[in-house]
């Protein structure tokens, strides 16, 4: 089941850009399944997405690179 829905976003990925609203990125679980898609899509086929986090730190913005999700300000 987690694998079909792990293909499922990635194709949602692939072929959208993704806004992350109201998230902080400080618990694993949308970091766990970026991990998973960056490691099934491969980094090159990884499309890059936004996150709106008015404090984003130094940390956050190499963290997030990782996923090619670029914090908003």
């Amino acid at each position: 089941m987690r694998r079909v829905m792990l293909k499922r976003l990635a194709d949602l990925q692939r072929a959208n850009t993704w806004l992350f609203v109201g998230y902080s990125f400080r618990d694993d679980i949308i970091t766990d399944l970026l991990y998973e898609m960056k490691e099934t899509l491969g980094e090159h086929l990884l499309r890059w997405s936004y996150a709106l986090l008015p404090s984003a730190t130094d940390y956050d913005r190499d963290y997030l690179r990782q996923f090619k999700v670029t914090p908003i300000l």
